[in-house]
């Protein structure tokens, strides 16, 4: 690991930094990782259903473009194609949001 003077937001190194993911964050941002929860970007879900997905959709994202798109009767693999996962992420969120009848 390469030291760095910044991580990617900008904040300085201290000497805890750590590499997640391929990209170094300092423990600052780490904290500001925790501490923020993961949004929904509805934005973000129409391009994916459209078949435009941003480069980077976070787990809500991509389950609610594969419920939206499985909604339409879309196979798993041409879900897939367009929200840009794989195949069996489309299975897992479909058995996640399975109603089990009463």
């Amino acid at each position: 690991m390469t030291p760095r003077s910044t991580c990617p937001n900008g904040h300085p190194f201290p000497e805890n930094q750590r590499q997640r993911g391929g990209r170094i964050y300092c423990s600052a941002c780490r904290i500001a990782q925790r501490r923020n929860p993961i949004t929904l970007d509805p934005a973000a879900v129409e391009r994916a259903i459209a078949g435009n997905p941003p480069a980077h959709l976070n787990h809500l994202e991509i389950a609610a473009a594969v419920l939206a798109l499985d909604g339409c009767g879309y196979s798993a693999r041409q879900i897939a194609d367009r929200v840009g996962c794989c195949r069996r992420t489309v299975i897992r969120v479909r058995v996640r949001n399975r109603k089990t009848p009463a």
